[in-house]
């Protein structure tokens, strides 16, 4: 019995999450949540209290998924390990601004969403970039401020993950996160020479 709550729970924030994709949080409905889960609304009832709700559990898993990405990076430095340790987070938060698009997009307009989850999203962004700013500091950086840095890549993968979404591009991802990855690495390293670290895209 545990099990099938856990199946409708999860069904109905899959299910809230596509169909905030496809009209946007404020003009989604419950009963748009609940057709496209194929479930009644007295079962979406049992889980959540609303769509307020459902966005608020929704963001709790983005802001995981980002701690458990950022929370142990090495130092950027200008070599193949920091080269790795870049590609790594980009590929990871390309896929993250993929995979919770319509989440960000709601939460990227003020009063769009409720107060309380845009502020914990803030706080979960910023979190994300000062681990990276330290990591991008740590691997002696020679181009710009590590902490306005780490904002550029991460809004930088923000916006290819979202663009990826929205606009079905056909690309090959390795080749974009190489391609992301060593423009981030000329930024904070520009007498790097990424050819020299024998990688391939």
């Amino acid at each position: 019995m545990e099990t099938q709550l856990h199946q409708t729970r999860e069904r109905l924030m899959d299910s809230a999450l596509v169909v905030f994709g496809r009209r946007g949080f404020p003009d989604t409905r419950v009963e748009d949540i609940c057709r496209a889960a194929g479930s009644a609304r007295a079962t979406f009832y049992r889980h959540f209290s609303g769509k307020d709700e459902v966005f608020d559990a929704l963001l709790s898993r983005l802001i995981d998924e980002l701690d458990e990405i950022s929370s142990d990076l090495d130092p950027i430095t200008p070599d193949r390990s920091g080269y790795l340790t870049l590609h790594r987070l980009m590929g990871e938060l390309i896929a993250v601004a993929e995979r919770w698009s319509a989440v960000v997009e709601a939460l990227s307009v003020p009063r769009r969403v409720p107060a309380a989850e845009r502020d914990r999203a803030i706080v979960a962004a910023n979190q994300v970039s000062v681990r990276l700013g330290a990591a991008i500091d740590a691997g002696g950086v020679t181009g710009p401020d590590a902490r306005v840095a780490a904002l550029g890549l991460v809004a930088l993968s923000d916006g290819f993950g979202h663009q990826v979404r929205t606009w079905d591009i056909d690309i090959d991802r390795p080749a974009v996160v190489h391609s992301v990855t060593a423009l981030g690495m000329r930024m904070l390293h520009p007498g790097l020479d990424i050819g020299a670290l024998g990688l391939a895209a």
